[in-house]
């Protein structure tokens, strides 16, 4: 808060500066005992030196949007690459239980147990628990896959919101610049009072982008984490032979 302290005061000092206007005054010594450094008579005796010590904190918030924007961006890359190492794994498992549904068929139609699957040798209780593992690791990939998903899309929704952020702020810098002729000549027309309150609104809607980059992209470790902890209490909840009738469900289906 304190770095847009500055900027909430421009538009108050300049209004007090050209046009000693009453409410700017009141609002103005609201707004200074909070920042050390610029009293009313400061202000007034040097406005551009004002001027340029808000355009730097308008820099320090875009310079704070612009980390967060390549945070996110590193982080959903990273994201992404295990998304997919993870669908690779899903798509493993769900081609194993479809070699080992056919190779169940035919061992029970032939009553030719063991059965060789994947360079392995498997009696029917071994391949039924193989498969049951399979479909137990294949449901925890896909629901990583699912959160995953999940927080890509608000990686992009933060993308898109920070690419519009910074592209404002970058235009009220340009402004700050162009406007300080203004203030010089101790003019300030409606036109000036309106662009000075546009600064404060987008230095405001930065401060609660600043530290977008550290959500909602969260690192595999933590959704292996809530799975962990779903996966726990959901074994404790299912028996071991209903586990088994959905495997045989599976092969003999």
């Amino acid at each position: 808060m304190r770095k847009l302290i500055p900027l909430i005061i421009v538009a108050i000092a300049v209004a007090l500066i050209l046009k000693r206007s009453p409410w700017a005054r009141d609002k103005f010594n609201e707004a200074k005992d909070k920042l050390t450094g610029w009293s009313e008579e400061s202000i007034q005796k040097d406005p551009i030196g004002f001027l340029d010590h808000a355009e730097k904190q308008i820099q320090s918030s875009l310079n704070a949007l612009m980390a967060s924007q390549s945070e996110i961006q590193t982080n959903v890359s990273a994201l992404i690459t295990k998304r997919d190492e993870n669908q690779n794994k899903v798509d493993t498992a769900t081609r194993l239980s479809d070699e080992f549904k056919v190779a169940y068929k035919q061992a029970e139609t032939d009553n030719s147990w063991p059965v060789n699957v994947a360079d392995a040798k498997y009696t029917k209780d071994e391949l039924i628990k193989q498969v049951e593992t399979l479909i137990a690791q294949k449901q925890s990939y896909s629901s990583l896959i699912e959160s995953q998903n999940a927080a890509l899309d608000k990686a992009s929704t933060a993308q898109a919101t920070l690419k519009d952020q910074i592209t404002k702020l970058k235009g009220e810098l340009q402004s700050i610049a162009t406007k300080r002729d203004t203030v010089k000549i101790d003019q300030l027309t409606a036109e000036s009072t309106k662009w000075l309150e546009k600064v404060n609104e987008q230095v405001n809607a930065s401060n609660n982008l600043a530290n977008m980059g550290k959500d909602p992209v969260r690192d595999l470790d933590t959704f292996v984490k809530i799975d962990a902890e779903k996966k726990q209490k959901e074994a404790e909840a299912a028996a071991e032979a209903a586990k088994k009738q959905k495997t045989l469900e599976f092969l003999e289906g």
